[in-house]
């Protein structure tokens, strides 16, 4: 045990060490190093490929990494300091003295469904008359589905019965381009990746749902 308590006091003398050499690097040539991201699947499929892309394009010789996983997964990573920052929606329950999180934005949910829905050639819809269509919904208890659940309920309405369960953006992404299927989708995901996404946001907003998205240190 004192071995590897002293182990651990070396990651952190090395981990300096290192980043020394790389501010050392950065004062020779501003637009050159190394940047390690930490986010969720959803803010991979948005926000930080679009903040990437603007850095990159001013400082052409940055070489960024990123790690996708869940919470849990992501705070071990920066523990550990295998990753520099987490971009992700609040870890509400990451409250520690080591970590340091601040408010980026909040985060919007909004129904989506593909191009070649059924639905998507009415202008007017009412959430209630889409509560029996087949749904792609994240798994319960999750915080996004805690959020889900919460607007709907608050609209006087029950949450719709998933035909898929999953956290999966890609797998919801090329569902949802079938145009069988709605869903929920970030409001940071469909600006940022608006392009790349065949779908139609529904006329009407989820009430209730703020999710603050944060950057921790």
């Amino acid at each position: 045990m004192y071995g590897r308590a002293f182990l651990d006091c070396g990651v952190a003398v090395f981990d300096d060490l290192r980043r020394g050499v790389q501010q050392i690097e950065f004062l020779s040539d501003p637009t050159a190093g190394e940047v390690r991201i930490a986010g969720s699947e959803q803010m991979m499929a948005g926000f930080i490929p679009a903040i990437i892309d603007r850095v990159a394009r001013r400082s052409p010789r940055m070489v960024f990494h990123t790690v996708q996983g869940d919470g849990q997964t992501l705070r071990a990573a920066l523990r550990e300091r295998e990753v520099d920052l987490i971009v992700s929606g609040s870890l509400q329950s990451s409250v520690e003295e080591a970590l340091l999180s601040e408010a980026l934005f909040d985060e919007e949910l909004y129904v989506v469904f593909g191009l070649q829905n059924r639905w998507a050639r009415h202008r007017k819809i009412k959430l209630s008359e889409l509560l029996d269509e087949p749904w792609i919904l994240p798994p319960p208890h999750t915080v996004v589905w805690q959020l889900i659940a919460a607007s709907f309920h608050s609209g006087g309405l029950t949450l719709p019965k998933s035909s898929v369960v999953s956290s999966s953006v890609p797998l919801r992404n090329l569902l949802l381009a079938t145009g069988r299927y709605i869903s929920v989708l970030p409001r940071s995901m469909l600006h940022f990746g608006a392009d790349q996404l065949p779908v139609k946001i529904l006329p009407v907003k989820l009430p209730g749902i703020c999710w603050p998205v944060e950057i921790t240190t």
